[in-house]
């Protein structure tokens, strides 16, 4: 079964408005900067407003995903969530 974690990401956004993630801030503290964004592309499997990217991170292939939050009609600066899937038992 898998779970969410919701951490936070540091990001680079581009005068198009490219937005790329730079750096992941574990919730227990640790960092681990992005070494390279390979892609990106919607993850269909969780909703349209879900973007999955795949990134280099200390050599190794990992997922982490973005999901572009609704209630920014409300608060415009509460644009969305960073997350990464977690095995769980």
């Amino acid at each position: 079964m898998k779970s969410f974690l919701y951490m936070t990401v540091l990001t680079k956004i581009d005068q198009t408005g490219l937005m790329l993630p730079s750096e992941i801030l574990w919730p227990d503290g640790r960092r681990f900067p992005i070494d390279k964004v390979i892609r990106w592309r919607k993850a269909a499997q969780y909703d349209l407003d879900t973007t999955r990217y795949d990134v280099i991170i200390q050599g190794q292939e990992k997922q982490i995903y973005f999901r572009q939050s609704h209630q920014n009609l409300i608060s415009p600066i509460n644009i969305g969530k960073w997350f990464v899937e977690m095995e769980t038992e």
